[in-house]
């Protein structure tokens, strides 16, 4: 919760920084504060320069409040930088539950082929 505390003062203070946003809105998402996570997760999109992962928090952000469309571009993206089972199994997970099962079983097949992370 300092952590928090910590980087919400930071953004109050206005210091603008892709990090600093990413890490907010990661922080936000782990303690279930999904719409403020979304909120600072976009806005560290809005940098030139932004780590992949935010794209990963993101879309688990989106998964978290159940929606897939929004969840699968950005997980199917980060899987671009980062194609780990865990990534892809996710990834998997949304598919299906859009109902697109043969892309889902395509992907979850990949994660299982691509062995334990």
């Amino acid at each position: 919760i300092n952590a928090e505390k910590m980087l919400d003062e930071s953004i109050d203070k206005e210091v603008q920084h892709a990090d600093l946003y990413y890490m907010a809105g990661e922080t936000k998402r782990l303690l279930g504060k999904l719409q403020i996570a979304e909120k600072y997760l976009l806005r560290s999109m809005q940098f030139e320069y932004h780590s992949p992962f935010v794209y990963q928090s993101l879309a688990l952000t989106y998964v978290d409040l159940e929606n897939y469309f929004r969840a699968i571009p950005l997980l199917k993206h980060f899987a671009k930088f980062q194609p780990s089972t865990e990534v892809l199994f996710e990834l998997g997970k949304c598919l299906s539950k859009v109902q697109n099962y043969v892309e889902a079983a395509e992907v979850l097949t990949r994660a299982l082929d691509a062995g334990p992370p």
